[in-house]
């Protein structure tokens, strides 16, 4: 092997010898759990030199070609000038940040924002920097970025935050230096707010800027997800179906409090039917899919699934009371929510057809009441990550939509301090009843993701906290069951938590995301880049140029800097082997 070794890595067991990273040899290994595991820093070898903190990481895969992954990140343009890194032009909804720390956005046209991009199945990446529009100009950045592919159309969508333009243009009854500078006053209200967009590319490689086919104001998190819609033999009917789950910061009365329906109800959907073949205008209709009164709003959090046979579920968290500023601390109760729709949400009224017993309205109350501890400062005993209600998912069964999975993480009622334990249950009868208890419990953990491959086989990302002595460190896991009740345990990272120090919040992110094509999941996570084969237990590759025998990131092998350790999105793909084919659970 070449002496160059060093500087892109390996994962263990079976070797199979690599050249393609340009960087010396490859080591891939087989792993344990019959299955494969690789583990890929996405951050592309010509941007070895960055050290931004490329958190809130998402992914796509092509299922018509799982060669085919876009990823994005809280990255930033890198033919921007980053030095001054202050998220001034996004406050994303804060209570109580001084105005003068957001202030207008800058005059000018809009920048273009990047997103990864991998053609050989997640082992290179390189960044397309022209792929979406509205980036931040001082970051470069834009936010709230998930992409998805079509079924089987090979179009990627991706649904974003711009940067550009955030709440601004308070209109208020005094002048805010008469009171405390806050963002929100309890008497003003904003006249421009998050603007979102959703973008479409018909090649993952085009150098264009997406195509803007939707665009809506005062939004938080936007995620996208994507489905072909299929003929009684499987066959593309050249229509994709997008699902947008949001939080409308329009019908939120802490930022509109002269509201005249004062619900509060913002968990939404925008959801559509586009033509693979045909470039014709897309509408978009947007269903508020909750239908009780909140304490002021729903949680950011909007997540949702989507079958083949048309079934689309949804979940979010109800805010049933709330006591005091969402930041530091902010006392929330909320109930989780599960909702349902049979017909693509095409129907006169989309996500009803699950209905409470207790007063036939729309959803089911999972859990009828949760503490969800609230804070937007970088928690010292969290590993320096804040807590924003966003830590939902959900997955139907790609055999059955009657079996769906949810998972949730809340704190015990009354706990004073912060307690926070992620729950995962599931459904055999489309949402109706739920399994009596949880089907695993984890405590000090944040960022669920579920997702169902073609055998039944259950994927469950999280990341945890750990607390070794003095030291503090996030730790990714990983776990799969084919019955809900056994469950292996594959670590992917354990990272120290409190390097580098946070530079803006979110700081590992809100989410993670991982997926199933056929057998096989896929996932992104981000977390310290600090390149020591003992944080990463399965083994992995760097395409950045890193030493791991002096732990170092360096800008170039041959005279090159020395880089700051940060933040890095991680892909992951586990290959599953088990062909064996289960029967649904019922």
């Amino acid at each position: 092997m070449s002496g160059k070794k060093k500087w892109v890595t390996a994962v263990l067991v079976t070797t199979i010898l690599l050249s393609a990273l340009g960087c010396g040899d490859v080591t891939l290994q087989v792993q344990e759990f019959g299955t494969s595991v690789t583990v890929v820093n996405m951050i592309p070898v010509d941007r070895s030199d960055e050290e931004n903190q490329d958190s809130e990481p998402n992914i796509a895969v092509n299922p018509a070609n799982p060669l085919e992954i876009a990823g994005s990140a809280f990255t930033p343009n890198p033919m921007r000038d980053t030095t001054d890194d202050d998220l001034a032009s996004f406050a994303e909804g804060v209570v109580g940040i001084p105005v003068d720390d957001f202030p207008p956005s800058e005059p000018g046209e809009p920048i273009d924002a990047p997103i990864y991009i991998s053609t050989d199945g997640g082992l290179t990446w390189s960044l397309n920097d022209v792929s979406v529009s509205g980036a931040n100009r001082t970051t470069g950045r834009l936010f709230d970025i998930t992409v998805r592919f079509g079924g089987m159309s090979n179009i990627l969508y991706a649904a974003y935050l711009r940067g550009d333009q955030g709440f601004g243009d308070y209109l208020c009854p005094y002048p805010p230096e008469e009171e405390e500078d806050l963002v929100f006053l309890k008497d003003c209200s904003p006249s421009q707010g998050p603007l979102y967009n959703i973008g479409r590319s018909l090649d993952i490689e085009d150098t264009g800027v997406m195509d803007i086919i939707w665009e809506r104001e005062f939004i938080d998190q936007p995620y996208i997800q994507v489905e072909t819609v299929r003929d009684n033999y499987g066959r593309s009917e050249d229509e994709d179906r997008i699902f947008v789950g949001f939080n409308d910061f329009s019908s939120n009365v802490f930022i509109f409090p002269g509201l005249l329906d004062a619900s509060g109800r913002t968990a939404s959907v925008d959801h559509s039917a586009v033509s693979t073949t045909a470039d014709i205008p897309v509408l978009f209709k947007q269903s508020i899919i909750e239908s009780h009164s909140t304490a002021g709003q729903n949680a950011p959090a909007v997540r949702v699934a989507v079958h083949q046979d048309g079934t689309v579920y949804g979940i979010f968290y109800r805010y049933t009371s709330l006591t005091g500023d969402f930041d530091p601390y902010g006392s929330i109760t909320a109930a989780v929510i599960v909702v349902r729709d049979d017909e693509w949400g095409s129907g006169d009224s989309p996500f009803t057809h699950l209905l409470n017993p207790a007063d036939d309205s729309p959803g089911i109350v999972v859990i009828p009441i949760a503490k969800i501890p609230y804070s937007r400062v970088g928690l010292p005993d969290f590993g320096q990550e804040r807590l924003v209600s966003s830590d939902i998912s959900i997955a139907v069964d790609p055999r059955d939509s009657d079996i769906v999975y949810i998972a949730w993480a809340d704190s015990p009622i009354g706990a004073s301090e912060i307690e926070y334990t992620l729950h995962l249950r599931r459904s055999t009868n489309r949402g109706e009843t739920w399994y009596p208890s949880d089907l695993l419990t984890v405590a000090n953990a944040k960022n669920p993701a579920l997702a169902i491959n073609t055998q039944g086989k259950v994927g469950f990302l999280y990341q945890s906290v750990t607390h070794t002595g003095d030291t503090l460190r996030w730790v990714t896991h990983f776990r799969r069951s084919m019955d809900g009740l056994t469950w292996d345990d594959m670590i992917l990272a354990d990272v120290p938590a409190e390097t580098p120090e946070w530079d803006f919040l979110p700081y590992i992110g809100d989410y993670v995301h991982v997926m199933a094509v056929n057998n096989d999941f896929y996932g992104v996570f981000s977390a310290n880049n600090t390149p020591n084969l003992a944080h990463f237990p399965q083994g992995v590759i760097y395409q950045r140029f890193a030493n791991f025998e002096d732990h170092t990131l360096l800008s170039h092998p041959i005279n090159g800097r020395e880089v700051m350790i940060s933040i890095d999105p991680f892909f992951f793909k586990v290959d599953e082997f088990d062909f064996q084919q289960y029967a649904p659970i019922k």
